[in-house]
């Protein structure tokens, strides 16, 4: 039961209004200098979290701290005395604040602590681990190398020895191996070898091809050996620079093509003026200087010179001594067009009737000196006949002739200089596909 008498007689006997006067026109709170430190420390940074001064710098120090203003607090001789209580609630607002921060800072702190210690753990199985891993790794690796290195060596002496095994097969058997049925120097098999061997066989290769080329020319007998230096000749000359060569090459110089060294009348002849070996002999065609036909003539080319004979009658119409030749002149092309250089004024001309022996070398008389110019002919044989001439006149001079190759060079006719031209090119009114000779003035033009 609430009596308001009991009430006004225990307010009055307490002196409850006295102080409650007190607290209305002075300070509401009031805490002792120790428990205020204890309990607000933690709002000043230099208070938390230990003091080691005296209670009132404490108090002081904490007062100061807070964003408050400093007539709210009061600091007696063992209380601190707080005006308002909006004061005390925010006091009590920071502290719970700071105690917040605080508990974060501590679990923080105790994050930090246990993360580290795990890390720490973590890190020094991790070291433990791969020390262990290193150390096993470079055992492996030396495991590895020696094994490599016996590998190598193992593989080192097989190969050495197989080496050995194929060199001495390749060696027993190739004498079992070699083309003993085909012993031409054209002729190109060569067992095969391995690949290490290959030089070796290369030099092999090369040895059996000289034994086989010596073998070859063992066989040969003089007219044989002839024969070859003539292809030989021809091959210097010819090869690369005439496009007809190639088809010659399977056709051997037979030199005497009518059989001359059998007739009685040439017998009679070539006594006279030792022309009795005969290189070369065949009805070729002798083209003329002023209309470009062809005259069929007897041509005969003996060690000494080179003989124009009359087919039928025998009859010698010119005879030039193979040291008065100096150059010989064809063309690139398939024409069998051969120019023979002579030197000017130094070969006789005449008929039969008025032959008589010369001193000079010349058959004939009449026309001795009067120059006639070079000679032009046609024949299915021209580079048998240039190669011929060639070796006749190096034999006779002890010097090698000039040979032209070329589409235009210069001849010398009767005083008069004539330029050869030879042109490529198909004849429309020619279905045998003949060669073309045609004279215009000083040049001379020959159409393959």
């Amino acid at each position: 039961m609430f009596e308001l008498g009991l009430v006004q007689h225990q307010v009055r006997y307490l002196c409850l209004m006295p102080l409650i006067n007190l607290w209305r026109n002075g300070h509401c709170f009031n805490m002792v200098h120790a428990r205020f430190v204890a309990r607000y420390k933690l709002l000043c940074q230099y208070t938390w979290p230990h003091f080691t001064g005296t209670m009132v710098d404490g108090v002081a120090l904490i007062i100061r701290s807070v964003p408050l203003p400093g007539a709210e607090f009061t600091i007696g001789r063992k209380k601190v005395f707080i005006r308002s209580p909006r004061t005390v609630y925010e006091l009590d607002e920071f502290r719970k604040v700071r105690l917040n921060e605080l508990a974060v800072l501590i679990q923080k702190t105790y994050r930090c602590y246990t993360k580290r210690k795990r890390f720490l753990a973590l890190r020094r199985s991790q070291l433990i681990i791969a020390s262990y891993w290193r150390i096993w790794r470079e055992r492996e690796k030396i495991r590895v190398v020696e094994f490599r290195k016996q590998a190598l060596w193992a593989v080192q002496v097989i190969g050495r020895f197989f080496v050995l095994l194929k060199t001495r097969e390749f060696l027993l058997t190739l004498l079992l191996r070699l083309p003993h049925d085909n012993m031409s120097p054209i002729c190109h098999d060569w067992p095969s070898s391995p690949t290490f061997l290959s030089e070796t066989s290369q030099l092999l290769r090369t040895i059996f091809h000289r034994w086989r080329c010596y073998k070859y020319r063992k066989s040969f007998d003089q007219p044989a050996r002839n024969r070859m230096r003539e292809k030989v000749t021809a091959s210097i000359i010819f090869k690369d620079r005439k496009i007809s060569y190639p088809r010659s090459v399977a056709h051997p110089f037979h030199g005497d093509y009518i059989r001359l060294r059998q007739n009685i009348q040439w017998k009679r002849v070539s006594c006279e003026h030792n022309d009795q070996y005969v290189v070369f002999a065949d009805i070729i065609n002798k083209i003329a200087r002023s209309s470009g036909k062809f005259i069929p003539i007897l041509l005969v080319i003996s060690t000494n010179s080179m003989l124009l004979l009359d087919q039928k009658t025998m009859q010698i119409k010119y005879r030039i001594p193979a040291s008065e030749i100096y150059r010989m002149s064809l063309s690139p092309y398939f024409d069998d067009i051969a120019v023979i250089h002579i030197r000017a004024d130094n070969y006789c001309s005449s008929n039969m009737s008025d032959r008589s022996e010369s001193p000079t070398g010349c058959l004939f008389q009449s026309e001795i000196g009067k120059k006639k110019g070079d000679f032009v002919f046609q024949t299915a044989h021209s580079i048998e006949i240039v190669t011929k001439l060639f070796l006749v006149i190096q034999n006779a001079t002890a010097k090698s002739p000039e040979v032209t190759i070329s589409t235009d060079f210069e001849a010398n006719f009767g005083g008069q200089t004539v330029i050869f031209t030879f042109k490529c090119g198909g004849l429309v009114d020619n279905p045998y596909n003949q060669t073309r000779v045609t004279r215009k003035g000083n040049r001379m033009e020959v159409i393959v």
